[in-house]
């Protein structure tokens, strides 16, 4: 077998397009081993630089260890006026249905210049990342693409603020469940049910007046994060973007009443969408496949659906403040109905849906109608 494997491509994530190359090496050891150098360029201002060697049995056992040094620039000008720089090295260590791994890392949020909103502009600066993680995920299903049966379950839980490296570091606690299960009616019929939970808080000395980092937060809209019938990330708290030149984005509107947030023209992003504390998500949908011999060979499925999710603020409101926007989590839900196809592609999955929104907030970035995304392998919502 080759042990050198040559890779270029392009991909679309975030409403962002990117070019990626990298090259591989394997077995150069004998032991199975593979060292990968990867780079990727988007047209925004993200980009990926990481080199990373794998060791599939780690010292004699099943494990698999990992080692990773990387330098990545990604940007959220279009949704929250910044872009996140991150550069450091990971260990990881997978068995089973298990992974630990550690990040030591120097992470510096850049908001844009005379443009981005005041709640963003205070997370500006470097700050040291010291965090463990561990996941579980077990996954059932027939295909992770287009499932018609089974379940999957991942359950990621995160702490950084580990080892005495100083005060200016990141202190969080974070943990986030998602869950999948298909139930086959018959050979053409399945019901799909996912839901998505989490929660990320700061810790140490007076945690309950300290805010998280935007760069923490969970966030939602769009199908990739959980709530279709809403533009990316267009969902949950924000704050007015300062005067300036009005960034260009295929993807919002911003608005000052929920109504004229749908209206306005798609290039008027004037909010910043700053995320949240705790969220849920849920989705429930009728699957079928197509009595067509073309469509059953592209696995080409038809659903309708209902998607209900929120995203709210906790830290920094003191304990009562906490209590009240938790209660906000299910009083201020958004719901959305609709139907669509859905089928595989090598990426993931495609989704081309007609939505109707029934319920939505002030400031909400709303999509009715056609809507078209392609989904990462291995999402659970």
């Amino acid at each position: 077998r080759d042990m050198t494997q040559l890779h270029a491509g392009t991909f679309v994530q975030g409403g962002e397009g990117s070019v990626e190359a990298s090259v591989k090496l394997r077995n150069v050891l004998g032991l199975a081993d593979a060292y990968e150098l990867q780079a990727a360029k988007g047209h925004q201002q993200s980009s990926t630089f990481a080199l990373s060697a794998l060791l599939p049995r780690c010292v004699g056992s099943e494990a698999e260890a990992e080692m990773r040094v990387h330098k990545n620039a990604t940007s959220h000008t279009k949704h929250a006026s910044y872009v996140d720089h991150l550069q450091g090295i990971s260990a990881h260590l997978r068995s089973n249905h298990h992974e630990v791994s550690y990040e030591l890392g120097l992470r510096d949020l850049q908001p844009t210049p005379g443009r981005a909103s005041k709640a963003v502009e205070k997370f500006r600066g470097p700050a040291l990342k010291s965090a463990l993680k561990y996941m579980f995920l077990m996954d059932q299903r027939d295909s992770a693409h287009n499932p018609t049966k089974g379940f999957a379950v991942r359950s990621v839980s995160e702490i950084a603020g580990v080892g005495p490296l100083g005060a200016n570091i990141l202190r969080y606690v974070r943990h986030e469940l998602s869950g999948m299960g298909v139930i086959p009616l018959s050979d053409a019929i399945s019901i799909k049910l996912c839901a998505s939970g989490g929660v990320v808080l700061p810790w140490g000395d007076e945690w309950e007046s300290k805010t998280t980092s935007i760069a923490d937060r969970f966030f939602l809209g769009g199908p990739e994060h959980g709530l279709r019938g809403f533009r990316n990330r267009g969902v949950g708290p924000t704050d007015v973007r300062r005067q300036g030149p009005v960034p260009t984005s295929k993807d919002g509107a911003g608005s000052s009443t929920a109504a004229a947030s749908a209206e306005q023209p798609k290039n008027k992003l004037v909010r910043d969408y700053l995320g949240g504390d705790l969220k849920l998500s849920a989705f429930a949908a009728l699957t079928c496949k197509f009595p067509n011999r073309l469509l059953q060979g592209l696995n080409v499925r038809g659903q309708v659906f209902v998607n209900a999710g929120n995203v709210v603020p906790l830290s920094g409101l003191g304990r009562d403040g906490m209590k009240t926007s938790a209660m906000k989590l299910y009083s201020d839900m958004r719901l959305t109905t609709g139907v669509g196809l859905t089928f595989p592609v090598s990426v993931g999955t495609i989704e081309l849906n007609y939505c109707q929104v029934h319920k939505w907030s002030e400031h909400d970035r709303i999509k009715r109608g056609l809507q078209f995304s392609v989904l990462p392998s291995g999402g659970l919502i």
